[in-house]
């Protein structure tokens, strides 16, 4: 993860040779993480009990993010990742048997430590620029009732959903964003009053004329969640998902309340 932090500014640099050593870097980590899954894979294969084989597919899943990444993080305007809308897919489906299975198995009640599932879901959001995966892949995230490290859900579902809104405003006809609006939330900044609340600031992987990545610092809004499907005309309920993971069934409902 290091590594894939630190090429977004390698990209930006003009010195060939240094871009050329890390991209050597990038492709021995890259296949690397191909072996990892391979192995990975084969233990799921294997009689280990629930418990591991529940952990063992969140490294596969995170495995494969890595792999996307890896395979695309030096290529500027993030173009390549449209390669991967199959994989970002069957992703959604993976990180959604694994929350449920998560939620069968009982839930954390406040904070985990480390890398959970919110990564993951947030690379499907951020990267695959299908409006239904993306949209789907916010939804998972705002619906998780715990935090995983630094990272609270809602408020990174909310971050991430600045990207896909602008997006969205530069999708063509066509269903392709280019990549003069393709976007990546970066952090927060303080807003200019003592008052004022967290401001996003995303930068765009298309370079302006001055050779320096776009900047555009914004208001987080709660109302993104109805713009950016009002923007793409989209009537969907992307809900439907995170519902099936996090909300009970009534029968099982009523099972639980009888058997009281």
């Amino acid at each position: 993860m290091a590594y894939i932090g630190q090429a977004h500014d390698v990209v930006a640099l003009k010195d060939p040779e240094f871009i050329k050593s890390f991209h050597l870097r990038g492709r021995i980590l890259y296949k690397q993480a191909l072996s990892w899954r391979e192995v990975i894979r084969a233990y799921l294969k294997s009689d280990l009990d629930e418990d591991h084989l529940h952990r063992l597919k969140l490294l596969e899943i995170h495995c494969i993010i890595s792999e996307i990444h890896l395979d695309c993080i030096l290529i500027p305007c993030d173009l390549s990742y449209d390669r991967y809308e199959e994989t970002f897919k069957a992703l959604l489906d993976d990180c959604t048997a694994w929350l449920k299975q998560q939620v069968r198995n009982g839930v954390p009640r406040h904070i985990t430590l480390g890398e959970g599932i919110l990564l993951p879901l947030s690379g499907i959001a951020r990267l695959c620029r299908v409006h239904d995966v993306r949209m789907e892949a916010l939804y998972l995230i705002q619906s998780v009732t715990w935090q995983e490290g630094a990272w609270d859900p809602q408020f990174l579902a909310l971050g991430e959903l600045g990207t896909v809104l602008m997006e969205e405003r530069g999708r063509e006809e066509t269903g392709f964003i280019p990549a003069s609006s393709r976007w990546l939330w970066v952090s927060n900044v303080d807003g200019e009053n003592e008052g004022d609340g967290p401001l996003g600031l995303y930068i765009s992987r298309f370079l302006g004329e001055d050779g320096q990545p776009l900047v555009r610092v914004i208001s987080y809004d709660i109302s993104w969640w109805d713009e950016v499907c009002d923007i793409s005309g989209c009537k969907k309920d992307h809900a439907t998902r995170s519902r099936g993971v996090f909300q009970p069934r009534p029968n099982t409902v009523q099972k639980v309340f009888m058997s009281e």
